[in-house]
C-alpha cells in the first residue's frame, strides 16, 4: 500500500502449526502521511488468526560412520554429522559385522525427525544405506589352540590353527 505499511506488532513471534487458528496476532498499519491526514477515528491495529502449514522438511545431512574393530556392533560406530533437525541410529545397531564385510554390506540408517509438527516430511526417505569400515582386531589377546604333535613326513605340513576371542572362534580370511 503506497499509503501505509503492515507491520506485526511483535515481529519476533514465530507462529507454529500448533498455534493455526488459535493463537490471535495482532497487526498495525502505519500510515505515510500523519500530518496531512486524521486517522483518530480509524483503527489502525487489528487482531488476526493464521492458518499455519507445516513447512517442507529440510534437507538431512546424512552422517559418516566411524570405523569400528572387528568384534564391536554397528552401535560402536560414531555417526557425525552437521544436521541438527533429527538424530540418527542404526536398524539394528547390535549387528557385529566381519572384516569380510567392511566397506561391502550395506546396513540400514535410520533418520528420526525432531519436529514433525512443523515440517512436512511426507514423501522424504527417512531411511539410508551405508557401510561401515570394519578393522581387523589386534591379535594380542588372542588365544590359539593348542597344535598337535606331527609326524614328519619330508613335506611341508601346514595343520589347521584355530583361533579363539574369548572362546569364539575367528574364521581366517574374514575374522583375521
Amino acid at each position: 500500500d503506497k499509503n501505509g505499511t503492515f507491520q506485526w506488532e511483535d515481529g519476533s513471534i514465530v507462529p507454529t502449526v500448533a498455534d493455526s487458528q488459535k493463537t490471535e496476532y495482532t497487526v498495525v498499519y502505519k500510515p505515510n502521511d500523519e500530518v496531512n491526514y486524521d486517522y483518530t477515528e480509524v483503527e489502525l491495529e487489528k487482531k488476526i488468526r493464521l492458518t499455519v502449514n507445516p513447512a517442507s522438511a529440510p534437507e538431512i545431512k546424512w552422517p559418516s560412520a566411524s570405523a569400528i574393530i572387528y568384534g564391536e556392533s554397528l552401535g560402536s560406530s560414531i555417526l557425525t554429522s552437521d544436521d541438527t533437525n533429527g538424530t540418527f541410529q542404526w536398524e539394528n545397531g547390535s549387528i557385529v559385522p566381519t572384516v569380510a564385510d567392511s566397506e561391502k554390506t550395506e546396513y540400514t540408517l535410520v533418520y528420526t525427525p525432531k519436529d514433525t509438527a512443523n515440517y512436512n516430511y511426507a514423501g522424504v526417505e527417512l531411511t539410508k544405506e551405508m557401510t561401515v569400515t570394519v578393522m581387523p582386531k589386534d591379535i594380542e589377546g588372542l588365544a590359539a589352540d593348542q597344535i598337535p604333535e606331527q609326524k614328519y613326513t619330508g613335506s611341508e605340513i601346514t595343520p589347521a590353527v584355530t583361533v579363539r576371542d574369548d572362546g569364539k572362534v575367528l574364521a581366517e580370511g574374514e575374522d583375521y
